[in-house]
Formats: C-alpha cells, structure tokens, sequence
C-alpha cells in the first residue's frame, strides 16, 4: 500500500498583492511539486520552477520537522540540492 504524502504548507504577508500568500510543496511520484495561491483565491497555481525564497522558506519547514523527527534527512537534502542548484552552486565554490 502506498504511502499517502505529506503536504508542507506555509504562509507570508505578499505586499504587493497586500494580503497573506500560502504556499504548498510535496514529494509524489518521486518528485517535488509546489503550488501557491492568495488568500482570496480559492485556486492554486502550480509553480513549476520555484524561485529561491520559495526554496529557502520550504527548507526551513523541513528542518523544523526533520527536527522534531517527523521527516526523513532524504527530503531535507533533497531540497537543499534544489536550492543550490538554483543559486548556481555557490556555495560550494
């Protein structure tokens, strides 16, 4: 029987559109997909090329989790690995 995934979901004040933005990210099918949406939309839009502080705010989550032994290591790195991709590997130079 599979395993039914985890949905990670987070929220921050969007100053431009002046209200909350939620954000969502789970792991299926092995792979990630992430969706967002305001407040006042009812809709949830796919993203599917994150941008780095969608990443970052995720990686956090996953930490927190991880930490409270409620994730596998597995998912933080490979997060952490989406993240370093995206800032074009710098960190590792």
């Amino acid at each position: 029987m599979a395993q039914p995934h985890t949905i990670h979901e987070w929220r921050v004040r969007d100053a431009e559109a002046g209200e909350a933005r939620y954000f969502r990210a789970w792991r299926a099918m092995g792979r990630w997909h992430f969706r967002t949406s305001l407040k006042s939309d009812p809709d949830w839009t796919d993203v599917a090329d994150p941008d780095e502080d969608f990443l970052a705010a995720l990686q956090e989550k996953l930490l927190a989790k991880y930490r409270r032994r409620r994730l596998p290591w597995e998912q933080v790195e490979e997060i952490e690995k989406l993240l370093e991709n995206k800032r074009g590997g710098e960190e590792g130079s």
